[in-house]
Protein backbone atom coordinates (compact mmCIF):
# COMPACT_ATOMS: atom_id res chain seq x y z
CA UNK A 1 0.00 0.00 0.00
CA UNK A 2 1.10 3.69 -0.60
CA UNK A 3 2.85 5.15 2.37
CA UNK A 4 0.80 8.50 2.56
CA UNK A 5 -2.77 9.52 1.97
CA UNK A 6 -2.49 11.70 -1.20
CA UNK A 7 -5.30 13.74 -2.63
CA UNK A 8 -5.09 14.57 -6.15
CA UNK A 9 -7.24 17.83 -7.98
CA UNK A 10 -6.94 18.99 -11.56
CA UNK A 11 -7.85 22.38 -13.33
CA UNK A 12 -10.01 22.34 -14.89
CA UNK A 13 -12.63 20.81 -13.15
CA UNK A 14 -14.30 18.62 -16.10
CA UNK A 15 -13.34 16.69 -18.98
CA UNK A 16 -11.55 18.29 -21.94
CA UNK A 17 -11.90 16.83 -25.29
CA UNK A 18 -8.79 15.18 -26.79
CA UNK A 19 -7.46 16.71 -29.57
CA UNK A 20 -6.76 15.77 -32.94
CA UNK A 21 -3.46 14.39 -34.09
CA UNK A 22 -1.27 14.69 -37.50
CA UNK A 23 -1.07 11.23 -38.60
CA UNK A 24 0.84 9.79 -41.43
CA UNK A 25 -0.66 6.90 -43.01
CA UNK A 26 2.44 6.64 -45.37
CA UNK A 27 5.11 6.70 -42.70
CA UNK A 28 8.03 4.06 -43.73
CA UNK A 29 10.45 2.61 -40.80
CA UNK A 30 13.85 2.05 -42.38
CA UNK A 31 16.47 1.03 -39.83
CA UNK A 32 16.11 3.51 -36.64
CA UNK A 33 14.69 5.85 -38.29
CA UNK A 34 10.72 6.57 -39.48
CA UNK A 35 10.63 8.85 -42.72
CA UNK A 36 7.13 10.29 -42.18
CA UNK A 37 6.20 11.07 -45.61
CA UNK A 38 4.47 14.31 -47.44
CA UNK A 39 0.98 13.03 -46.99
CA UNK A 40 -0.77 13.92 -43.50
CA UNK A 41 -4.63 13.52 -41.97
CA UNK A 42 -6.13 14.76 -39.01
CA UNK A 43 -7.38 12.38 -36.55
CA UNK A 44 -8.93 12.16 -33.72
CA UNK A 45 -6.79 11.16 -30.49
CA UNK A 46 -7.50 8.09 -29.49
CA UNK A 47 -8.56 7.08 -25.65
CA UNK A 48 -6.59 5.45 -23.14
CA UNK A 49 -3.37 5.95 -25.20
CA UNK A 50 -1.72 5.08 -22.08
CA UNK A 51 -3.38 1.63 -21.21
CA UNK A 52 -3.17 0.44 -24.99
CA UNK A 53 -1.01 2.23 -26.97
CA UNK A 54 1.83 2.79 -24.90
CA UNK A 55 1.72 -0.91 -23.10
CA UNK A 56 2.30 -1.99 -26.47
CA UNK A 57 6.10 -0.71 -26.98
CA UNK A 58 8.93 -3.48 -27.03
CA UNK A 59 11.84 -1.36 -25.54
CA UNK A 60 14.51 -3.86 -26.95
CA UNK A 61 12.86 -3.66 -30.80
CA UNK A 62 10.32 -0.20 -30.85
CA UNK A 63 10.09 0.38 -34.53
CA UNK A 64 6.51 -1.69 -35.24
CA UNK A 65 5.30 0.29 -31.87
CA UNK A 66 6.44 3.63 -33.25
CA UNK A 67 5.16 2.92 -36.90
CA UNK A 68 1.98 1.99 -35.51
CA UNK A 69 1.61 5.03 -33.70
CA UNK A 70 2.95 7.74 -36.41
CA UNK A 71 0.77 5.66 -39.30
CA UNK A 72 -2.34 5.08 -37.16
CA UNK A 73 -2.22 7.84 -33.56
CA UNK A 74 -0.30 10.63 -35.11
CA UNK A 75 1.09 13.61 -33.09
CA UNK A 76 4.70 12.09 -33.96
CA UNK A 77 6.01 15.58 -36.00
CA UNK A 78 7.61 16.33 -33.20
CA UNK A 79 9.48 19.85 -32.77
CA UNK A 80 13.25 19.46 -30.97
CA UNK A 81 15.23 22.46 -30.06
CA UNK A 82 18.26 21.11 -32.01
CA UNK A 83 16.13 21.47 -35.41
CA UNK A 84 12.75 22.75 -35.40
CA UNK A 85 11.90 23.98 -32.13
CA UNK A 86 12.09 23.04 -28.59
CA UNK A 87 10.53 19.98 -27.14
CA UNK A 88 7.93 21.47 -24.98
CA UNK A 89 6.11 18.19 -23.99
CA UNK A 90 9.41 16.49 -22.20
CA UNK A 91 10.97 17.31 -19.06
CA UNK A 92 14.20 19.02 -19.28
CA UNK A 93 14.59 18.38 -23.12
CA UNK A 94 18.92 19.04 -23.07
CA UNK A 95 19.42 16.87 -20.40
CA UNK A 96 19.95 13.99 -23.09
CA UNK A 97 17.19 11.43 -21.63
CA UNK A 98 16.16 9.90 -25.19
CA UNK A 99 20.07 9.78 -25.75
CA UNK A 100 20.53 7.43 -22.56
CA UNK A 101 16.89 5.67 -23.44
CA UNK A 102 18.48 4.50 -26.65
CA UNK A 103 21.98 4.07 -25.65
CA UNK A 104 20.98 1.37 -23.04
CA UNK A 105 19.35 -0.39 -25.39
CA UNK A 106 22.61 -0.17 -28.12
CA UNK A 107 21.22 2.36 -30.10
CA UNK A 108 22.22 6.27 -31.18
CA UNK A 109 20.01 8.62 -30.93
CA UNK A 110 19.45 11.47 -33.51
CA UNK A 111 17.37 14.57 -33.27
CA UNK A 112 14.88 15.15 -35.83
CA UNK A 113 15.80 15.89 -39.53
CA UNK A 114 14.11 16.67 -42.56
CA UNK A 115 14.75 14.51 -45.90
CA UNK A 116 13.60 16.44 -49.12
CA UNK A 117 12.25 13.33 -50.83
CA UNK A 118 10.70 11.77 -47.60
CA UNK A 119 9.72 13.73 -45.35
CA UNK A 120 10.66 14.13 -41.79
CA UNK A 121 13.65 11.65 -40.24
CA UNK A 122 12.01 10.52 -37.16
CA UNK A 123 14.74 8.84 -34.67
CA UNK A 124 12.12 5.73 -33.47
CA UNK A 125 13.06 6.40 -29.67
CA UNK A 126 11.76 9.91 -30.30
CA UNK A 127 8.54 8.10 -30.07
CA UNK A 128 9.52 4.97 -27.79
CA UNK A 129 10.99 7.46 -24.90
CA UNK A 130 7.49 9.49 -25.38
CA UNK A 131 5.79 5.53 -24.89
CA UNK A 132 8.21 4.99 -22.32
CA UNK A 133 6.87 8.18 -20.55
CA UNK A 134 3.17 7.62 -21.51
CA UNK A 135 3.58 4.49 -19.77
CA UNK A 136 4.62 4.71 -16.62
CA UNK A 137 2.79 7.57 -16.15
CA UNK A 138 0.02 5.77 -16.79
CA UNK A 139 0.67 2.81 -14.85
CA UNK A 140 1.50 5.82 -12.08
CA UNK A 141 -2.15 6.68 -12.01
CA UNK A 142 -3.37 2.91 -12.18
CA UNK A 143 -1.14 1.85 -8.72
CA UNK A 144 -2.54 5.30 -7.11
CA UNK A 145 -6.10 4.49 -7.92
CA UNK A 146 -5.20 0.84 -6.45
CA UNK A 147 -3.67 2.31 -3.45
CA UNK A 148 -0.63 0.28 -4.52
CA UNK A 149 3.02 1.64 -4.12
CA UNK A 150 4.51 3.68 -6.85
CA UNK A 151 8.10 2.70 -6.37
CA UNK A 152 8.11 0.02 -8.90
CA UNK A 153 6.34 2.46 -11.34
CA UNK A 154 9.09 4.22 -11.19
CA UNK A 155 12.18 1.84 -11.51
CA UNK A 156 13.39 2.92 -14.63
CA UNK A 157 15.33 6.38 -14.74
CA UNK A 158 14.07 8.84 -17.04
CA UNK A 159 15.18 12.16 -17.06
CA UNK A 160 17.62 11.68 -14.00
CA UNK A 161 18.07 9.04 -11.12
CA UNK A 162 15.02 7.11 -10.52
CA UNK A 163 12.41 8.61 -7.34
CA UNK A 164 13.92 7.19 -4.13
CA UNK A 165 10.54 7.47 -2.13
CA UNK A 166 6.65 7.73 -3.25
CA UNK A 167 6.51 11.39 -2.25
CA UNK A 168 9.48 11.64 -5.20
CA UNK A 169 7.24 9.51 -7.20
CA UNK A 170 4.90 12.30 -7.14
CA UNK A 171 7.02 14.79 -8.15
CA UNK A 172 8.29 12.85 -11.18
CA UNK A 173 4.56 12.22 -11.62
CA UNK A 174 3.81 15.81 -11.66
CA UNK A 175 7.35 17.11 -13.99
CA UNK A 176 6.27 14.90 -16.44
CA UNK A 177 2.77 15.83 -16.60
CA UNK A 178 2.64 18.98 -16.60
CA UNK A 179 5.08 19.29 -19.21
CA UNK A 180 3.44 17.45 -21.30
CA UNK A 181 -0.24 18.91 -20.56
CA UNK A 182 1.37 22.61 -21.27
CA UNK A 183 -0.73 22.32 -24.49
CA UNK A 184 -4.05 21.99 -22.89
CA UNK A 185 -4.54 24.78 -21.31
CA UNK A 186 -7.64 27.27 -22.44
CA UNK A 187 -7.42 29.63 -24.88
CA UNK A 188 -9.12 31.04 -28.01
CA UNK A 189 -8.57 29.85 -31.12
CA UNK A 190 -9.25 30.45 -35.11
CA UNK A 191 -10.01 27.71 -37.49
CA UNK A 192 -9.79 28.56 -41.22
CA UNK A 193 -11.58 26.31 -43.75
CA UNK A 194 -9.02 24.32 -44.74
CA UNK A 195 -8.06 23.23 -41.05
CA UNK A 196 -5.40 25.60 -40.37
CA UNK A 197 -5.47 27.41 -36.42
CA UNK A 198 -3.38 29.99 -36.06
CA UNK A 199 -1.20 30.21 -33.27
CA UNK A 200 -2.04 26.95 -32.40
CA UNK A 201 0.12 24.25 -31.42
CA UNK A 202 -0.25 20.74 -33.10
CA UNK A 203 -0.11 18.62 -30.28
CA UNK A 204 1.48 15.11 -30.16
CA UNK A 205 0.49 11.67 -28.56
CA UNK A 206 2.07 12.03 -25.35
CA UNK A 207 -0.25 15.59 -24.58
CA UNK A 208 -2.74 14.13 -25.75
CA UNK A 209 -2.65 10.78 -23.65
CA UNK A 210 -1.64 12.87 -20.48
CA UNK A 211 -5.26 14.85 -21.01
CA UNK A 212 -6.74 11.07 -21.47
CA UNK A 213 -5.32 10.81 -17.61
CA UNK A 214 -6.55 14.28 -16.41
CA UNK A 215 -10.35 13.04 -17.72
CA UNK A 216 -9.83 9.51 -16.17
CA UNK A 217 -9.20 11.54 -12.72
CA UNK A 218 -11.93 13.75 -12.96
CA UNK A 219 -14.65 11.02 -13.69
CA UNK A 220 -12.63 8.92 -10.84
CA UNK A 221 -12.51 5.97 -13.73
CA UNK A 222 -12.25 2.55 -12.46
CA UNK A 223 -9.49 0.24 -14.10
CA UNK A 224 -11.04 -2.67 -14.85
CA UNK A 225 -9.21 -6.28 -16.55
CA UNK A 226 -10.08 -7.82 -19.35
CA UNK A 227 -10.83 -11.58 -18.58
CA UNK A 228 -10.22 -12.69 -21.94
CA UNK A 229 -6.91 -11.10 -22.64
CA UNK A 230 -5.60 -8.99 -19.38
CA UNK A 231 -6.10 -5.80 -20.80
CA UNK A 232 -6.75 -2.83 -18.11
CA UNK A 233 -9.18 -0.47 -19.64
CA UNK A 234 -11.82 1.82 -18.50
CA UNK A 235 -14.44 2.02 -21.97
CA UNK A 236 -14.78 -0.41 -24.26
CA UNK A 237 -13.35 0.55 -27.61
CA UNK A 238 -15.10 -0.69 -31.19
CA UNK A 239 -18.79 -1.70 -31.75
CA UNK A 240 -21.61 -2.18 -29.94
CA UNK A 241 -20.71 -2.28 -25.88
CA UNK A 242 -20.88 -5.69 -24.20
CA UNK A 243 -22.64 -5.48 -20.63
CA UNK A 244 -23.67 -7.30 -17.72
CA UNK A 245 -26.36 -6.05 -15.67
CA UNK A 246 -24.23 -7.46 -12.53
CA UNK A 247 -20.83 -6.28 -13.71
CA UNK A 248 -21.33 -3.95 -16.32
CA UNK A 249 -18.51 -3.11 -19.23
CA UNK A 250 -16.94 -6.63 -18.93
CA UNK A 251 -14.36 -7.05 -22.00
CA UNK A 252 -12.26 -4.18 -23.47
CA UNK A 253 -13.36 -4.81 -26.99
CA UNK A 254 -16.73 -6.62 -28.51
CA UNK A 255 -13.76 -8.87 -30.20
CA UNK A 256 -12.72 -10.18 -26.52
CA UNK A 257 -16.20 -10.49 -25.49
CA UNK A 258 -17.10 -12.54 -29.13
CA UNK A 259 -13.57 -14.79 -28.04
CA UNK A 260 -15.05 -15.27 -24.88
CA UNK A 261 -18.55 -16.44 -25.98
CA UNK A 262 -17.35 -18.94 -28.45
CA UNK A 263 -14.79 -20.55 -25.77
CA UNK A 264 -18.10 -20.93 -23.66
CA UNK A 265 -19.26 -22.51 -26.06
CA UNK A 266 -17.47 -24.75 -27.45
CA UNK A 267 -16.78 -25.72 -23.54
CA UNK A 268 -20.49 -26.12 -22.89
CA UNK A 269 -20.83 -28.73 -26.21
CA UNK A 270 -17.54 -30.48 -24.90
CA UNK A 271 -19.00 -31.05 -21.57
CA UNK A 272 -22.24 -31.95 -22.94
CA UNK A 273 -20.91 -34.96 -25.56
CA UNK A 274 -18.94 -36.43 -22.39
CA UNK A 275 -21.73 -36.50 -20.28
CA UNK A 276 -23.39 -38.90 -22.75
Amino acid sequence: MSDEPVSVTTWPEKILPLPELERYPDAELDGDFLYLGHRWELAQAPHELHLRQARKLDPTNPGPAALDVARNVGGVGFVDENTLGPARDLVHPDWGARDRFAARRGRRYEPIGIDPARGLKVHVDEIAYRLRVLDILGRHVVAHRRNDYLMPVWAEALDGPPPRTERECWESFLAHMNAALGVSHARVLVRYGDGHNPGEEDPTFLEAGALGIVNELIRHAEYLTCPNCGTIFTQQVGGSTHFSRSTGVTYCTPKCATNARVRAYRARKRAERTSL
